[in-house]
């Protein structure tokens, strides 16, 4: 109770005005705050001291060491849902890449498709009201991963054999591509994320969580589509 910020009534029950509390913040790789951690001793134990204080900097270096491993992103329903977007082609594909990038702390995301029948890797953009069609040779590793319909997971884009720098553009930035295949038709479309920041590589973590969120970004984009085509024929 020695402390300014000290509540009993919020903190009464788990801290008693008569405890030796010790607190201490946690930090990721680039050292931001990531968790606090408190330890509460009794009145009757011993106050803590300078070897508790070099444990605490032992395990915070520790925790630092292994944060890309602890603080993952938590994939939870309520971010799912934020995904089913009812939107014209351009909103979608801007609405997408901020919440991936965000999500996943990474510099950019991406999304293509493959036409089984034409052979056609196209792109999503924001500047345009359908998937722009693009050089097959120069589709790069979007167009390998759906070409092949494999995951690709490359802590630099230039060391993959398909890498194209149209396409992939700087080849130290990682790359993560998930191809997801429509049941109802000939397309295959592939959610790309570029450039992850902390750590500098995609995670496990990250592709099992891509994995489960792309059924809801395809669905919200076929959605997409067909207010697209709706739109046009008003126009028309």
């Amino acid at each position: 109770n020695d402390h300014v910020a000290y509540n009993i009534q919020t903190e009464g029950n788990q801290c008693p005005p008569d405890s030796h509390v010790l607190l201490f913040p946690l930090f990721d790789s680039s050292s931001h705050v990531r968790g606090v951690c408190e330890v509460i001793r009794s009145a009757d134990s011993p106050l803590f001291n300078e070897q508790d204080l070099k444990f605490v900097e032992y395990f915070q270096a520790k925790c630092k060491m292994y944060a890309r491993w602890l603080f993952q992103p938590i994939l939870d329903d309520a971010f799912a849902s934020n995904l089913i977007h009812a939107c014209r082609i351009k909103q979608f594909v801007e609405i997408m890449r901020e919440k991936l990038t965000q999500f996943f702390s990474c510099r950019g995301a991406e999304i293509w498709s493959y036409d089984q029948q034409s052979e056609i890797v196209s792109k999503f953009t924001d500047k345009s009201d359908e998937a722009v069609p693009v050089i097959s040779t120069e589709a790069g590793i979007p167009g390998f991963s759906l070409r092949q319909q494999i995951p690709v997971s490359c802590s630099a884009a230039h060391v993959h054999s398909a890498y194209n720098s149209k396409a992939d553009g700087n080849g130290d930035n990682s790359v993560l591509a998930i191809p997801v295949r429509d049941p109802d038709t000939q397309f295959i479309y592939a959610i790309v994320l570029r450039g992850k920041r902390i750590p500098h590589f995609f995670t496990d973590n990250d592709e099992k969580t891509l994995v489960k969120i792309s059924p809801y970004i395809i669905s919200s984009l076929k959605a997409a589509e067909i207010i697209e085509k709706n739109h046009k024929a008003l126009k028309d």
